[in-house]
C-alpha cells in the first residue's frame, strides 16, 4: 500500500503545482529574473567549474552538469502555498525558468560537449 502511495506522490505534486499555477498571475519582477539567472546560468557554470576543479571524469561530469542545469523545480511553489510565503514569485520563477531553459539547456549541452 505504501509503495502505491509513494509511486503516486510525484504525479500528485505535479498536478497540484499545475492547479496552483493556473490560479496565479505570471509576474516578472527582479526577484523572478534573479532566480532564473541564478538557477539557469550560474548553477551550471559553478557545477562546470567544480567538476573541472575536482577532476571528475566523463560521463559523470557531464551528467552532473546537465542535472544541475534543469529548470527550477515545483517544490518552491508547493511549499510557498503551504507556508504562505511568496508562492506567486515561486510560480513565476518556475514558468520563466522552464521557458528560459530552452536556451540555457542548449548552451549547457554545448558547453558539456565542448569540454
Amino acid at each position: 500500500m505504501l509503495n502505491l502511495i509513494g509511486q503516486a506522490t510525484a504525479g500528485a505534486a505535479l498536478f497540484l503545482t499545475g492547479v496552483i499555477l493556473s490560479a496565479q498571475l505570471l509576474r516578472i519582477n527582479l526577484d523572478v529574473v534573479t532566480g532564473v539567472l541564478l538557477k539557469n546560468m550560474l548553477q551550471p557554470l559553478l557545477a562546470w567549474g567544480i567538476v573541472r576543479l575536482l577532476g571528475i571524469p566523463e560521463p559523470i561530469a557531464g551528467q552532473a552538469i546537465l542535472l544541475i542545469a534543469i529548470p527550477a523545480g515545483f517544490f518552491g511553489v508547493v511549499f510557498g502555498v503551504g507556508y504562505g510565503v511568496r508562492s506567486e514569485e515561486a510560480g513565476s520563477t518556475l514558468i520563466a525558468s522552464s521557458l528560459f531553459s530552452m536556451i540555457s539547456l542548449a548552451a549547457t549541452i554545448m558547453l558539456v560537449a565542448r569540454y
